[in-house]
C-alpha cells in the first residue's frame, strides 16, 4: 500500500544513501521522473535551463514528455559531473530500486516504495501547475475531453 512519505523521511533516506543514489531521490522528488528517465538525461541535450524543462527522450509512458524543473531540480542537476556518454548517472531501476529498499529497511521503514518518492512528486506538482501541464509532465494525455480520473486522486 502506498502513501504519502514525509520529509523528515525522505531525508533520512537520503542520509543513508550515497550522494549520487541520494540525488536521484531528489530529482524524483522535485520532477515526479522515474529512475531510467533521470539516469538517460543528457544536460547538454535535454535540459533547457532558461525554460526550466527536461526533454525526456524515451520516458517509459511513450508519450512525449517536458518536464517541469523546480531550481532546485536544476541545482541539482548542475551539481552533477555528467559521464562520457553526456548522461547524469549509469544505474539501472533495479539497482537503484535494491539500493532505496535497502535505505529504507536500515531506517525501519517498511511501508513506502520508490513509487511512493514519483507520487509525492505528483501530489506536490498537483499544487502549482493545472492538471494538463501535469499530465504533459509526467506522461499522462489529459485535457477537458479526456477522462483525467487517474490524476484527479493525486489532488486530494
Amino acid at each position: 500500500m502506498h502513501r504519502r512519505i514525509t520529509d523528515k523521511e525522505i531525508n533520512q533516506i537520503v542520509g543513508k544513501m550515497k550522494d549520487d543514489y541520494a540525488k536521484i531521490v531528489l530529482l524524483s522528488l522535485e520532477t515526479a521522473m522515474r529512475t531510467s528517465e533521470i539516469a538517460s538525461l543528457n544536460p547538454s541535450t535535454d535540459v533547457d535551463f532558461e525554460n526550466k524543462r527536461a526533454n525526456l527522450r524515451n520516458p517509459k509512458s511513450g508519450n512525449p514528455q517536458s518536464v517541469y524543473l523546480s531550481n532546485k531540480s536544476i541545482d541539482l542537476i548542475k551539481s552533477i559531473t555528467p559521464l562520457e556518454n553526456g548522461k547524469l548517472f549509469s544505474i539501472n531501476e533495479e539497482s537503484m530500486l535494491d539500493i532505496f529498499n535497502h535505505a529504507t529497511k536500515s531506517l525501519g521503514i517498511n511501508d513506502i516504495s520508490f513509487t511512493d518518492i514519483r507520487l509525492e512528486a505528483i501530489c506536490r506538482l498537483s499544487k502549482i501547475m493545472p492538471i494538463e501541464e501535469l499530465g504533459q509532465t509526467i506522461g499522462r494525455k489529459v485535457g477537458p475531453y479526456q477522462n483525467d480520473q487517474h490524476l484527479r486522486k493525486y489532488y486530494e
